[in-house]
């Protein structure tokens, strides 16, 4: 089935799979999976739990709408899966988060709603 000319390609979630456009087709995995997702460069980097990586062009608003409730978006630039955070604490003047060797920041401005979701997430 053709696309109408300058519709784009949809993000998909169906039975816990998700699928990204990819190479004319599209691409699913897992998405209890995915551990972190970074916006770098007008494109999505998807790191999952093998600690393999997938690229997509999308937006992290995109993202946002269609990822489960532990999913939360700490930074301008990362998603991450709060079932995945091996860590957190504070680094200097800043909140980081941490998924193995990978440092993730947590905006200033989202420090307590972030506190609250993971709260309410690992212990509720």
């Amino acid at each position: 089935m053709k696309q109408k000319k300058g519709s784009k390609k949809e993000i998909k979630i169906k039975k816990q799979l998700i699928s990204f456009p990819h190479k004319g087709g599209y691409r699913s995995f897992p998405v209890n999976k995915i551990v972190f997702c970074e916006a770098k460069n007008h494109s999505i980097t998807i790191h999952l739990k093998d600690k393999s990586v997938f690229s997509t062009r999308t937006t992290l608003s995109r993202l946002t709408n269609v990822f489960p409730v532990n999913f939360y978006r700490c930074h301008n630039s990362f998603i991450i899966n709060l079932k995945h955070i091996e860590e957190h604490q504070k680094f200097s003047k800043n909140t980081v988060l941490f998924f193995g060797k990978q440092i993730i920041p947590i905006a200033k401005r989202k420090k307590m709603e972030f506190e609250k979701k993971a709260y309410d997430f690992l212990f509720l």
